[in-house]
């Protein structure tokens, strides 16, 4: 499941990323302990390197490029986050010409990274919203399932990655009855409800009491 959700990283990965920045930067600029450094990179670095790994060696674009670009946007967000912490810090060159040149350079590279940042994060949004819209899918399937039956037991989901997003391929719902309700009508309400044409496989299920 952590990998997979690499796969289609959110917009709160750059939160984490600019945190880790921001932390990162005040440990080495405040004296305080270094090990912090290693923690930025352990959280926002690592995991999403790991799963890049993953994907090359499992052959699955999806999650080599979704796990990529959240390396890319992570390394981006920390440098700018790292860099604009020691420029309000007022870290600068002790000589003047030194001073004026770092600045120019430091809203070079800001402005650069921002643009870089902002391009990568319409990749996170859309994964973010592609995640909302299937959260709000999942409660309506699984709203039509216990208003069809009183012998609910779960209703299971499976879904079909592309680059950018998931979509619902399949609903499974169990039930502990021995007549249960068609699948056929099930569907039809889901399309009614979603606007999702969707499989539904019903499966029913003995539950046996000692």
């Amino acid at each position: 499941q952590q990998v997979a959700e690499r796969a289609h990283p959110g917009l709160l990965s750059l939160a984490i990323a600019l945190g880790a920045g921001t932390a990162g930067a005040l440990s080495l600029t405040s004296g305080a302990d270094e090990a912090l450094v290693g923690v930025m990179i352990a959280v926002a670095l690592m995991p999403p390197a790991a799963a890049v790994g993953l994907g090359i060696a499992y052959v699955d674009p999806t999650l080599a490029v979704g796990a990529g670009v959240l390396v890319l946007v992570n390394l981006l967000s920390i440098n700018v986050a790292g860099v604009a912490t020691v420029w309000l810090r007022r870290y600068k060159p002790t000589h003047w010409y030194d001073a004026r040149e770092a600045r120019r350079l430091t809203g070079r590279r800001l402005l650069l990274f921002g643009l870089a940042i902002l391009v990568l994060t319409s990749f996170l949004a859309t994964s973010s919203l592609a995640a909302r819209e299937n959260a709000q899918f999942e409660r309506t399937v699984e709203r039509v399932a216990e208003t069809s039956t009183d012998n609910l037991l779960s209703v299971d989901f499976e879904y079909e990655a592309n680059l950018l997003t998931q979509q619902p391929h399949s609903v499974t719902v169990r039930v502990y009855d021995a007549d249960p309700p068609p699948a056929a009508a099930l569907r039809e309400r889901i399309r009614e409800e979603t606007g999702t044409n969707i499989r539904v496989r019903v499966v029913s299920e003995r539950i046996s009491v000692s």
